[in-house]
């Protein structure tokens, strides 16, 4: 099951010194408070001006894709999956 979501999110970012990385760990969504077991993968997406990096995460039960615009410092959650899609 994969479900687009393009829903406005609150997320906290934790850093790492030692691996000099940013990441988010948690995220407030529809009244719940989920917290990821990891990032899989992230990556940087160019329109113009506008920069947004994609991080999808999961938290071992499912998978969530979200996105972070850097102009307006907004958090989106963009793709929900259970990983049989």
């Amino acid at each position: 099951m994969l479900e687009t979501v393009n829903e406005k999110i609150s997320v906290v970012m934790v850093s790492s010194k030692k691996h000099n990385k940013a990441y988010p760990y948690k995220m407030r969504w529809k009244e719940r408070e989920i917290v990821f077991s990891e990032t899989t993968y992230h990556h940087m997406i160019r329109e113009g001006r506008l920069v947004s990096h994609i991080f999808h995460t999961t938290d071992k039960i499912t998978d969530y894709k979200l996105s972070f615009d850097t102009q307006n410092l907004s958090w989106r959650l963009l793709e929900v999956s259970d990983g049989n899609s």
